[in-house]
């Protein structure tokens, strides 16, 4: 993995149109059943440029509030790389002192440089204050990339990596892990400075372990001392070769804010995984009670003992001071515990989770993705999040069946193999269809702080389409049990023009049991700010990106029916979608109402009617099966009195 963003010293483009180019979002590259290359295909932040295609960019988005979603617009980003990979923790909620962001944020002083680290504080949600030029006195650069924030039970805390010289950071890229607070407590608005270095080896630079990039971060507390646990991934060594060493950062003492801590600790051994960039960044959570745990997903090397592209664990019970495994006292003399290729099988296709076989190919074993998110809960089981597709000689099927897509993997001891038990949240394939994004897609969870068993996952999909477009939506799903099933997805952002995506969400990992707070970002496409490292369309991380924060609230877990009723006539998007050939649709009323629901293929030629007819009111759900009809795009539509709704859906064959 690389970045290759332009040094100081390096020429910048810095090109402005009135009027030459047409904003417009990334074009699809559908793959179906497409066979894909099973390496991991890093987000690289190309070079930086500043190209308007209209003499102003687009009036940012007001998004509607709902009885379910409250969104406010915080800052904006010269581009959305600070949020392309899903281990950071970019937004963080403590329940006395209220939300903490981190973001890169656009200077409109220096409005080139990429890299100035911002923040945002609110207590309640609504109104939020930012924060400035956090990274701006060496050690720092103004480079910051990939930020995360955690709220302690005093100070707020920054932590990302600036992209240095190489004689400071080291390494091929000159990461170096840095973090700041506000030593004026929450509010305070005086963030220290110059930022402080986690790793000990920067004293003297080069800093030993190098080029430390892309952060996971967990704070918990130790009685009522703050420990911070920081995960980073090294990128290359000093030998200019590149590496897949992952690297703990753990904090030994806490004085005012000010974190001193133990030398680097090497949680995941290059040595010890499959070469060629099969390796995920690392992922880490800890709870309250000091147990938590460190991941990522690879291949072993060789692959011995275990040949699936799965997850592998060490487990801390003393707030990250010790770790399981050391010294192949792990799972089959490894340093790790792990899935197992027959657990794998045995969850997915003898479960029947996912599709085992597709024409002549019988697929080998489910493929862990390389985003994978953990949670600790209070109890210390193991919650990991990951979208999961079927693989065979070393080639994945990304969006072959709707059984691609987000899976739920608990355990409460993961050094034995049986534990584990594997829930299926949701299908991505229509996203993967669309868009060659099996990479880019990751899962966001939060655990509610009243009842363990209340959890939610939020994630980016593709959510309205045409034969030549698409555009994104960020949802989130709730789950009362655990995590062994899940509520239908509520769509966070609901926009349908073309002109409006919204991508990358990080939940906060702290809910209620019945609101989750996510943090999003939206591309302008009428300010594209970075040229493709690889010369071609750009993405929605190449586009200056508008911050938003946003609370969901769902139904009460404990009320009377009668305050469950839908205070709206809404039509929810079908699922399974695309679909083969049954498919559900859901609606709500309000009160009684005379309905019918219709379904229409794109010529406008009426297929079939579903229902016709007086609905009470509450929540309904009629199926369709296709089986009859040739693949292709279909419209159904909702009239419920004089409120007519409308959505698209795909039936394959």
């Amino acid at each position: 993995m690389q970045e290759s963003a332009l040094r100081k010293s390096t020429l910048i483009l810095f090109v402005c149109f009135a009027t030459t180019l047409l904003a417009q979002s990334p074009v699809p590259k559908r793959m179906q059943a497409q066979v894909q290359p099973a390496t991991m295909k890093f987000q690289l932040e190309g070079e930086p440029t500043l190209i308007y295609s209209n003499s102003n960019s687009h009036s940012p988005r007001v998004y509607r509030s709902t009885f379910s979603v409250s969104t406010v617009l915080v800052d904006s980003s010269r581009n959305g790389y600070g949020m392309v990979v899903g281990n950071t923790t970019p937004l963080s909620y403590h329940p006395d002192n209220g939300f903490i962001m981190a973001y890169r944020q656009w200077s409109f002083n220096d409005p080139i440089n990429s890299g100035y680290m911002g923040a945002a504080w609110s207590e309640d949600g609504e109104l939020f204050t930012t924060y400035s030029d956090l990274n701006i006195i060496e050690p720092a650069e103004k480079m910051g990339r990939y930020p995360s924030a955690v709220a302690g039970s005093d100070y707020p805390y920054i932590v990302w990596n600036e992209y240095t010289q190489t004689g400071t950071g080291g390494g091929l890229y000159g990461g170096r892990p840095v973090y700041s607070w506000d030593e004026f407590y929450y509010g305070g608005g005086s963030f220290f400075s110059p930022p402080v270095d986690l790793n000990n080896g920067c004293s003297p630079t080069p800093c030993d372990p190098p080029d430390n990039w892309v952060g996971s971060v967990s704070l918990a507390h130790d009685g009522d001392t703050p420990v911070l646990n920081a995960a980073y991934s090294q990128w290359s060594n000093s030998l200019q070769e590149t590496s897949s060493n992952r690297w703990l950062y753990h904090s030994n003492k806490n004085m005012s804010g000010y974190f001193t801590f133990d030398d680097p600790i090497l949680l995941f051994d290059e040595a010890d995984f499959m070469q060629g960039g099969f390796t995920s960044n690392v992922v880490i959570d800890i709870n309250e009670s000091g147990t938590g745990y460190a991941a990522v997903s690879s291949y072993f090397k060789g692959q011995s003992p275990d040949s699936s592209h799965t997850v592998m664990i060490r487990k801390t019970t003393d707030y990250g001071a010790s770790w399981s495994g050391e010294d192949g006292t792990g799972m089959d003399g490894t340093d790790y515990y792990y899935i197992p290729r027959d657990i794998l099988k045995d969850r997915f296709f003898s479960d029947s989770l996912m599709i085992a076989k597709f024409d002549t190919v019988v697929f080998e074993s489910p493929f862990i993705s390389y985003e994978v998110e953990l949670k600790t809960d209070p109890s210390g089981g193991l919650h990991i999040f990951s979208t999961a597709i079927p693989s065979s000689s070393g080639s994945v099927y990304p969006a072959i069946d709707e059984s691609c897509g987000i899976y739920h993997f608990f355990s409460n001891d993961p050094s034995d193999p049986e534990s584990w038990e594997v829930y299926f949240v949701n299908s991505t394939q229509i996203s993967f269809f669309w868009d060659n994004n099996w990479h880019r897609i990751y899962p966001s969870a939060a655990i509610s702080k009243d009842d363990p068993h209340v959890m939610y996952v939020g994630y980016m999909a593709v959510a309205d389409t045409t034969e030549t477009y698409f555009n994104y939506d960020v949802f989130v799903q709730r789950s009362i049990d655990g995590g062994k099933t899940w509520e239908a997805p509520v769509n966070v952002t609901d926009t349908r023009d073309r002109e409006l995506d919204e991508v990358y969400p990080q939940l906060a990992f702290i809910a209620t049991d019945n609101e989750a707070y996510i943090m999003f970002e939206s591309p302008d496409y009428n300010v594209q700010t970075v040229t493709p490292s690889d010369g071609g369309s750009p993405s929605q991380a190449d586009f200056k990106n508008r911050v938003y924060f946003s609370k969901v609230t769902l139904k009460p877990l404990t009320v009377e029916d009668s305050d469950l009723l839908p205070a709206r006539i809404d039509l929810a998007q079908n699922y399974p979608n695309p679909f083969n050939p049954v498919t559900v649709i859901e609606f709500t009323l309000p009160e009684k109402a005379e309905v019918s629901l219709t379904v229409y293929d794109l010529l406008g030629n009426e297929v079939t009617t579903l229902l016709k007819g007086p609905s009470d009111a509450g929540n309904h759900a009629v199926s369709w099966n296709g089986a009859n009809s040739p693949a292709g795009i279909y419209i159904y539509h909702l009239q419920a009195g004089s409120i007519r709704k409308t959505k698209k859906m795909i039936l394959l064959k």
